[in-house]
C-alpha cells in the first residue's frame, strides 16, 4: 500500500496523503475536552437541580432553561456533540493533505494555501533522519528561495519517498538531491536514475 498518491498531467502535479496520525491526536484531544466539559456541566446541572428543589428528582424540569441553566446547556451540548461526532470522524479518516504543483498559476500549494511560486524551487531532496526510536526515516523536502524548506512527507519507505521525489523533480525540471549510496540501497538508486 502506497502512502503517497501522485496524480496529474503536464500542467499540474498533485501529491496527496492521508495525515491521520496528526488528526487522531487532535481528535483524541477534542474528544477529551468535550467529554470533560459535558461531565462538568452535567454535574453542575445535577447539583443546581438538587439544591433548588426540596425533592431532588431528575425530570424534564431539570432541562428547562429558566429553572436550570446548566441542565439546558448540558442537553444542548450533548445533542450537538452526538450530531457532530460522525462528521468529525469522517474528517479524520477521509481527508487528505494535498501538495499541488500548478504550472498555469506558477504556485506550490498545500491544501489550498500558497507556499511559494514554482520558479523559486531550487531542488528536491530526500534526507535521511532518525525517528525517536532510532530507526531511519526518509524526508522528502522541497527547497526554495535560498534556504527555505517545505517537507512533503517523512516516512520509513525509502523507495516510495525517492520515487515521489523523482516525479516531482522531473515535473519541475530541477535536481533530485540526497539520494546517495549507503543511505538508500543501490537497487532503489537504479530505480530513481
Amino acid at each position: 500500500m502506497n502512502r503517497l498518491e501522485v496524480t496529474g498531467d503536464d500542467e499540474r502535479l498533485i501529491v496527496s496523503f492521508a495525515d491521520t496520525q496528526h488528526k487522531m491526536w487532535l481528535g483524541c484531544l477534542s474528544l477529551g475536552v468535550v467529554g470533560t466539559t459535558l461531565t462538568t456541566i452535567g454535574i453542575l446541572a445535577i447539583v443546581l437541580n438538587s439544591s433548588s428543589n426540596s425533592s431532588p428528582s431528575i425530570g424534564l424540569h431539570m432541562f428547562h432553561p429558566h429553572n436550570n441553566h446548566f441542565g439546558f446547556a448540558w442537553l444542548v451540548s450533548t445533542i450537538c456533540a452526538v450530531i457532530g461526532l460522525p462528521f468529525f470522524v469522517r474528517w479524520v479518516f477521509y481527508s487528505r493533505t494535498n501538495f499541488e504543483f500548478d504550472k498555469p498559476t506558477n504556485k506550490l500549494t498545500k491544501t489550498g494555501k500558497v507556499i511559494t511560486s514554482l520558479d523559486k524551487i531550487e531542488y528536491v531532496s530526500v534526507r535521511n533522519w532518525r525517528d525517536p526510536d532510532g530507526q531511519s526515516t526518509f524526508r522528502l523536502v522541497i527547497s526554495y528561495s535560498d534556504g527555505f524548506d517545505c517537507t512533503i512527507d517523512d516516512w520509513y519507505d525509502a523507495r516510495e519517498i525517492g520515487l515521489v521525489g523523482k516525479d516531482i523533480a522531473r515535473f519541475l525540471d530541477v535536481d533530485l538531491r540526497g539520494v546517495e549510496p549507503g543511505v538508500i540501497s543501490d537497487s532503489i538508486i537504479r530505480d530513481l536514475a
